[in-house]
């Protein structure tokens, strides 16, 4: 036990550095007044209670500080990708909690608000949502980068991936107060692919296009036809402001590469190109 200065006196004299010390003290004046007869007795007595009891408090000091160096060792050696992967799912919990009240808030049917208020509503749903997707992108990007992340590969409409990408992104457009068309191509295409991951990366491209769009403005997605036979997806701000390098277009351009195609960036555009061995035209 540490002697606090700040202690009560009672305790300041029961603390196990005072007491090894007074019976130490009784040790030295027992055998230097009365070597012999009594004194030697209580010379032997004070002795047999004070070495076991310091041996003991060493012992105790030894182990904690055996414990601390082991849990520090832990501690670094711990895999960063870990702590994130850790961070991130513990934070997933409450901002899913914050999405589904903000949601119900803004279900205003049985107790309808003011416009301000309902525009407050809806920024706080749009930004835990964007959150969230930073989180999901922070925990994929681990996966991707050990290896553990296996596509799951079918073919799938290129037009209907971007109508459910254009819907999933909505409430962040309303709460930016930007418009999100989409132009399809003429030709009947299909792509192959992880379709849930590659309507991931457009979801990602066209949330980050919302966030760097003034207000208002809009965001124009379409796909076009890329060199090789191959397909590309744009998202087009209108603007000249370089999409961020933020954790979504990392996590984009990683599952881009999984599929063999490439993310590349421009002002005010992010286009996607997937390779001609995922392209089937009808």
């Amino acid at each position: 036990m540490r002697t606090n200065l700040n202690m009560p006196l009672p305790r300041v004299l029961r603390s196990s550095p005072l007491m090894d010390l007074g019976l130490l003290a009784a040790v030295g004046v027992a055998a230097g007044a009365f070597w012999e007869g009594p004194g030697v007795v209580v010379a032997l007595l004070a002795g047999s209670i004070t070495i076991p009891r310091l041996a003991r408090t060493q012992q105790k000091q030894i182990r904690r500080c055996k414990t601390l160096r082991r849990l520090i060792l832990q501690r670094r050696s711990m895999p960063r990708a870990h702590t994130n992967a850790h961070l991130a799912e513990e934070l997933k919990t409450p901002i899913n909690a914050i999405i589904s009240f903000s949601a119900l808030l803004m279900d205003d049917r049985h107790d309808p608000r003011k416009p301000a208020q309902g525009e407050y509503v809806q920024a706080i749903h749009a930004a835990s949502r964007q959150l969230k997707m930073q989180l999901d992108a922070m925990l994929e990007l681990e996966r991707i980068q050990d290896g553990s992340l296996i596509l799951q590969e079918r073919d799938a409409d290129p037009v209907e991936l971007a109508h459910v990408a254009l819907r999933l992104c909505q409430p962040e457009a309303r709460a930016a107060g930007v418009l999100v068309s989409f132009a399809a191509g003429r030709d009947s295409v299909e792509i192959q692919g992880d379709i849930p991951r590659l309507q991931q990366i457009l979801t990602n491209l066209i949330q980050t296009a919302i966030a760097a769009a003034p207000m208002p403005s809009t965001v124009r997605v379409s796909f076009i036809d890329a060199p090789q036979d191959g397909l590309s997806f744009q998202v087009e701000t209108g603007t000249q402001k370089v999409f961020p390098a933020n954790i979504s277009m990392k996590h984009a351009a990683a599952l881009a590469e999984l599929h063999g195609g490439t993310l590349d960036l421009a002002p005010g555009l992010a286009r996607v190109t997937l390779p001609a061995a995922r392209v089937k035209r009808g």
